[in-house]
């Protein structure tokens, strides 16, 4: 991983692949920005550190295109900031980072999970930056009204302790993977749980990321976005989050997108491109090809 100054704050980041992709284009050493080539920006929840993706994401993307993944505020090496964190800041913070590794080409962008928000809001407001969207196992949002999903979080983390709430994240068959695939993989639930937390902020880091998934409306930003967008989400990722599930978030989003499409992966839960990798990304790669 690699570290630069962004706007005065330090941000950790992974940068691999030849930037080739499916076209002619100059290749570029791991870790070094190259001007050409197609770029993918992977924005997991805001929470969750890069190392994720080196699990599922680089491997199956990087002999084609050019990766990008950043550790958010307050996580791995990046530096944290005061105050609340949100979506719109989050996105302000992508390009930021591009801009910065002089990356300036429009970026297929990927979220998952609150990274969906967060890829929204690039979408929206720096439409230039975005050549295209994935958005995997969405969120609809949380009203500001509703209560703040920080207090919630403390509730779980209280009864669990900080560690154990993280890790549960992945090591569970309730939501986060199918019941046969928790039996058949058990180690990827294992590996994703360590990648969670090894470079995990802090407590309070999180419950700032946890406040930046209220506040927006998922639906009503997809009307909005014409760069085309693939919605991908396991057929049982079903589990209520915010005002909706993924799955329903999925289908609402697909049809609100005005150049959308849905793509819903059989016996998956939550953790799309982790509990399923051979499934998840041939469509993905399939969607990126053709835009």
């Amino acid at each position: 991983m690699a570290l630069a100054q962004v706007e005065g704050r330090q941000v950790e980041y992974e940068l691999q692949g030849s930037g080739e992709s499916y076209a002619d284009g100059e290749s570029c050493a791991d870790g070094e920005p190259c001007a050409d080539g197609e770029l993918v920006l992977l924005l997991a929840a805001s929470w969750w550190p890069l190392d994720t993706w080196k699990l599922s994401g680089f491997p199956q993307l990087a002999g084609h295109y050019q990766v990008l993944a950043p550790n958010q505020r307050g996580s791995g090496a990046s530096a944290g900031t005061p105050g609340p964190y949100s979506s719109e800041s989050q996105a302000g913070d992508a390009v930021a980072l591009l801009d910065a590794l002089k990356l300036s080409q429009p970026a297929h962008v990927i979220g998952f999970a609150q990274g969906c928000g967060i890829a929204l809001k690039m979408a929206l407001r720096h439409p230039d930056r975005v050549r295209s969207l994935v958005v995997a196992a969405p969120s609809a949002g949380t009203p500001a009204s509703a209560p703040p999903p920080s207090l919630r979080e403390r509730e779980h983390i209280a009864r669990q302790g900080f560690r154990d709430f993280i890790r549960h994240h992945a090591l569970n068959d309730d939501f986060a993977f199918s019941t046969a695939n928790y039996a058949l993989y058990p180690e990827r639930a294992a590996e994703l749980a360590d990648a969670l937390w090894d470079h995990q902020g802090s407590e309070e880091e999180f419950l700032k990321h946890a406040g930046a998934r209220q506040g927006y409306n998922a639906i009503d930003d997809a009307r909005r976005v014409p760069q085309p967008a693939l919605v991908l989400c396991g057929e049982e990722d079903n589990v209520e989050r915010g005002i909706s599930t993924p799955v329903k978030a999925a289908r609402a989003l697909a049809e609100a997108f005005p150049n959308g499409r849905l793509h819903l992966i059989p016996g998956v839960r939550h953790m799309t491109f982790w509990e399923d990798p051979a499934a998840s990304w041939p469509p993905v790669l399939d969607f990126l090809a053709r835009c």
